[in-house]
């Protein structure tokens, strides 16, 4: 927070915002790294969609199933 509000005339280091290890040079490799984390987020997150739309899907077909064997058993 201080590295934000101070306004020092000095460039500030790139540093990744979520703890790994690599097992490589991570200042030389760091768009890389950033590149692979952002993947993986996006992947992450898409995947999570598709669970819950398919989810919501057999849902509706389970309640459709059970409102048609209701009118059929009145």
């Amino acid at each position: 927070m201080f590295d934000v509000s101070s306004s020092i005339n000095v460039s500030q280091p790139l540093r990744i915002q979520f703890i790994t290890e690599y097992f490589v040079d991570q200042e030389k490799y760091f768009f890389l790294i950033l590149l692979h984390l952002n993947v993986a987020l996006y992947i992450g997150i898409i995947a999570t969609i598709a669970a819950g739309t398919m989810l919501i899907g057999y849902l509706q077909f389970i309640f459709g199933m059970f409102k048609i064997s209701w009118y059929k058993m009145n």
